[in-house]
């Protein structure tokens, strides 16, 4: 049972890694964040997130209920603040 229990334990370890790389690799390649992306990477919470779109601080595109921050925009915005 212990035996079993280690293998499980390294075999979801090995997938946590793969997934973290595949995510790296895609952030990388990416356009655009989520206002969820921005309030992780900024470690501020979704409401101040949704602020600081609303009050345009970068390029934002809405598809449907969904909205997108441009990339370039944002990185650009967080390069003037010097932090």
């Amino acid at each position: 049972m212990v035996l079993l229990f280690r293998t499980r334990k390294r075999f979801f370890d090995y997938r946590k890694e793969a997934k973290q790389m595949l995510n790296q690799k895609t952030q990388e390649n990416k356009k655009t964040y989520t206002v969820a992306e921005i309030a992780d990477m900024l470690n501020i919470g979704r409401t101040s997130a949704y602020n600081l779109v609303k009050e345009n601080h970068f390029k934002v595109v809405k598809i449907g209920a969904s909205i997108r921050i441009s990339k370039k925009s944002f990185d650009d915005w967080l390069d003037k603040l010097n932090i």
